[in-house]
C-alpha cells in the first residue's frame, strides 16, 4: 500500500510510541498527520520474521546511504 502525503520531498518521519500516529515533515516546511487502522498496527502470525527482513535490509540501505554521504563530503 502507498499514500502520498506531500508532492513536495520528505524530509522527517516521527512515530508516536504506539505505532498508530506518526507526524511526515515536508520540506516546504508542512507536516502532515497519517493515523494507522489497526489491520496495519497489529503482528498477524508469521509477519514478525518479514518484518525482521525488512527492518534489516532498510538498516543496512541507510547504513550505506549514510556511508556514501560520508565518503562525497570529504
Amino acid at each position: 500500500m502507498q499514500v502520498q502525503v506531500s508532492d513536495q520531498p520528505l524530509t522527517s518521519l516521527r512515530m508516536m510510541d504506539t505505532g498508530r500516529i506518526a507526524a511526515v515533515g515536508s520540506a516546504d516546511g508542512s507536516t502532515t498527520i497519517v493515523q494507522f487502522s489497526d489491520g496495519l498496527i497489529d503482528i498477524q502470525p508469521n509477519e514478525k520474521q518479514s518484518l525482521t527482513s525488512v527492518s534489516t535490509q532498510v538498516t543496512l540501505s541507510l547504513v550505506s546511504m549514510h556511508a556514501h554521504l560520508l565518503v562525497h563530503r570529504q
